[in-house]
């Protein structure tokens, strides 16, 4: 995993140089730039911006770091809009791909 890049009051994640908006539609280069486990926090970013209550103890933590995250909704789904569910789906494509590379190495 990374290191925490950026803390911010706007829900931005940063992963070395490549910086996403959890208000806007992915770059799919940037994206495809990111480690398994980067896009992973990435994509459960877009959760945590709605104040997703992670039970991972990874996501809680590290979405605990920046100061516009409060883990306190149990459910999200509804609140998710069509460029949210398109990240997500981007990134879990990315994940899926990724992962069958580095399995088959």
């Amino acid at each position: 995993m990374s290191i925490l890049n950026s803390y911010s009051a706007e829900k931005i994640i940063s992963f070395g140089d490549n910086k996403f908006e959890l208000e806007s539609k992915f770059n799919l280069s940037d994206i495809s730039k990111l480690s398994l486990e980067d896009a992973a926090i990435l994509r459960n970013g877009v959760y945590a911006k709605y104040g997703y209550e992670f039970k991972k103890e990874l996501y809680r933590k590290y979405f605990g770091q920046f100061s516009w995250y409060e883990g306190e909704n149990a459910n999200v789904e509804k609140q998710l809009n069509k460029t949210d569910r398109e990240n997500i789906d981007n990134l879990w494509k990315y994940e899926k791909i990724k992962e069958i590379g580095v399995n088959s190495s």
